[in-house]
């Protein structure tokens, strides 16, 4: 799936050694998604969430993680017919532009009864492959594989001081921390376009994993 985005304004910072209230964590391995065990009936799809301001790189990728379509965002760690939301930190480029590598968190929220519900999420390294000029094109995401050479397989795709930021050990902030995401979410619910819960019809547990 390619996503088309303008830009606005200049691309976003680069990594920030500061760390603030709700930033995801980071680690040696890939984590897993958390998921509440529920399965119901299947609910439609929530409509389009509020326009998010393009301004950034970053603003561009996130939409693209945003509006994936249900078997990417189950790829992420949805197990509801949520609504994704995400933040994310560009911790470098390669030199031609044309790869981010970035640290995203992702949270999935569903209407519970009238709260904004947590369902699952996920933070991870995030290789976005983009094409540049006037406007940001997203053209694929990939994450590092798990297991034993997760180090080797981040290095493999991040640049150096990238790869050094995500295998630290240390958390990773993000632009849209988990409190912005979750007060994104309660908008939303109050806007009326947050869903109620609902697997996945093709998903017979939680899923964890990293978009491709």
């Amino acid at each position: 799936m390619f996503v088309v985005v303008a830009l606005t304004a200049g691309r976003s910072g680069g990594h920030s050694p500061a760390v603030g209230d709700g930033q995801s964590p980071t680690a040696p391995s890939p984590p897993a998604a958390a998921s509440n065990n529920q399965s119901r009936s299947p609910t439609p799809r929530p409509t389009a969430s509020a326009a998010l301001q393009i301004r950034t790189q970053a603003d561009a990728v996130r939409r693209y993680l945003e509006t994936a379509d249900l078997k990417q965002q189950a790829q992420i760690g949805t197990s509801f017919h949520g609504r994704v939301y995400c933040g994310l930190d560009v911790l470098g480029r390669s030199e031609d532009g044309t790869r981010l590598f970035t640290w995203v968190l992702c949270e999935e929220y569903y209407d519970d009864a009238g709260v904004a519900r947590l369902g699952s999420a996920t933070a991870e390294a995030l290789l976005v492959r983009v094409t540049g000029g006037a406007q940001t094109v997203v053209r694929s995401v990939e994450a590092p594989q798990g297991g034993t050479n997760y180090s080797l397989n981040v290095r493999r795709l991040f640049n150096r001081p990238s790869a050094d930021v995500v295998l630290a050990g240390r958390p990773i902030p993000v632009d849209q921390p988990d409190p912005t995401l979750a007060g994104r979410a309660r908008a939303d619910l109050a806007a009326g376009r947050l869903s109620g819960p609902a697997r996945h019809p093709s998903l017979d547990a939680p899923v964890t994993g990293s978009l491709r």
